[in-house]
């Protein structure tokens, strides 16, 4: 019987390894000629950049407003609070954890929400979105992510269609990055793209920031190579699938934001992360994954000035604190690039 329930089980994992190999093929062909793919982002898959190094605990204005754009403009810089991967739809908890997050966003507090707002893509899940945030949609960012692009495709109109916008409120100005793609229509296809043309795009809006204001980047997809999470990561890493996979041009995205911001938030790996390039120069830049807020039960908090970001402070909004290791205070990460 031992044996017999042994074989079952080696044949199911080497379904899913075939199974993966498959889709592998199957994105790959869609990297190469799916539909609404321009020549620029086919170019990012042709000649990835070299990723960074990791050091430390891991080895043109006036841009068109978005939906989600209408955070006024004040004369007082507040706190930045930054959301993740809410995942609405997916569970029933993940709603009642949003309605508590937004109930502990300080008053005067700018809130940031990286993607996957949604589990599904649904309109649904966004009417809900939409109501548990109301509290705070007069102060509210967000950029799509790549679960936000499956079923009715909610994340397509999240930015009004475009790539790269510019958002400013008082003392902050907030550079959003659309970093999906026509292939996250496929679930499983969860991987971002950025091409030349966004990252031109990027360059030409840190172009347009005035002086002296505290600047900060927002996409959903992860820019520095990160450890793979769960069992089908690590076999997509593997097989060498894109699916887990960092930014191709990450790099040089984060060429072109060193010495001009202060502050990139993203989303997309559900295990928080922290990085900082050139730490000891004037305008070090640092780099933030917020986990799953919804599935952590706390969001980062960061306060103005610039010197006070390094890590920013957890604010935990359940009830009841879930202990978790990825919470405690830790270092930023030295990133290193090529």
């Amino acid at each position: 019987m031992l044996h017999t329930v042994s074989l079952l089980l080696f044949a199911c994992a080497g379904l899913g390894v075939v199974a993966l190999a498959a889709r592998a093929i199957a994105s790959r062909r869609l990297l190469a000629d799916g539909p609404g793919d321009e020549p620029e982002r086919r170019r990012e898959h042709s000649a990835p950049l070299p990723s960074p190094a990791v050091t430390g605990a891991l080895t043109t204005p006036p841009w068109p407003a978005g939906r989600p754009s209408s955070a006024r403009q004040s004369d007082v810089m507040g706190p930045i609070v930054h959301l993740s991967d809410l995942h609405l739809g997916g569970s029933p908890a993940a709603a009642s954890a949003l309605e508590a997050a937004v109930a502990a966003v300080p008053p005067a507090a700018l809130v940031v929400v990286t993607g996957d707002l949604t589990n599904g893509g649904r309109r649904s899940e966004l009417a809900r979105f939409d109501r548990l945030v109301e509290p705070v949609a007069d102060r509210l960012i967000v950029v799509p992510g790549n679960h936000d692009r499956c079923g009715d495709d909610v994340g397509a109109g999240l930015m009004g269609g475009a790539r790269v916008d510019l958002v400013t409120r008082g003392g902050c100005a907030i550079v959003r990055v659309d970093s999906t793609a026509p292939h996250n229509r496929i679930a499983w296809l969860s991987h971002g793209r950025l091409c030349e043309l966004v990252i031109r795009q990027v360059d030409e809006a840190l172009a347009s920031v005035r002086d002296g204001r505290l600047t900060v980047v927002a996409l959903h997809h992860h820019v520095v190579p990160l450890p793979a999470e769960g069992f089908w990561e690590r076999v997509s890493e593997a097989l060498h699938l894109p699916n887990h996979s960092e930014l191709a041009l990450g790099t040089e995205f984060l060429k072109v934001l060193r010495g001009r911001c202060d502050l990139v938030l993203h989303g997309h790996r559900h295990v928080p992360r922290q990085f900082v390039i050139d730490p000891d120069a004037a305008r070090p830049l640092r780099v933030f994954n917020a986990g799953s807020t919804t599935g952590l039960g706390a969001f980062r908090q960061f306060d103005a000035p610039a010197a006070q970001l390094d890590g920013g402070r957890w604010v935990h909004f359940q009830p009841t604190p879930r202990p978790s290791p990825h919470l405690a205070p830790q270092p930023l990460c030295r990133l290193q690039l090529a």
